[in-house]
């Protein structure tokens, strides 16, 4: 698990959550979560995200946001993509702000 700072926290997930991102903000994002370097997030890699801002899900409910999108149980960064624009990630940061899983 790679460590971030807080302020490299904030400047990779600062975007994310306030919804004003771009491709390369979310690679980014990507590439930094991607602690194995295998170009896939999973589901580990998302929980270790939660749990640095100090958050824990259910596993199913992750396992569930990830295969909405896939049937690999991982994300590429297509999609990571999706899984931020269908709202996913604010809802596992900030869950007061959606009652669902996203905007869908």
């Amino acid at each position: 698990v790679r460590r971030l700072t807080f302020e490299q926290f904030c400047e990779l997930l600062a975007p994310i959550i306030t919804g004003q991102y771009n491709d390369y903000q979310l690679r980014r994002t990507f590439e930094t979560l991607d602690s194995d370097n295998d170009n896939y997030l999973n589901q580990q890699e998302i929980e270790n995200l939660l749990i640095v801002v100090g958050r824990s899900e259910s596993n199913y409910k992750i396992s569930d946001m990830i295969g909405r999108l896939t049937t690999r149980k991982k994300l590429s960064f297509e999609d990571f993509k999706q899984f931020i624009n269908n709202g996913f990630a604010r809802e596992l940061l900030m869950p007061s702000c959606n009652n669902g899983y996203g905007n869908r």
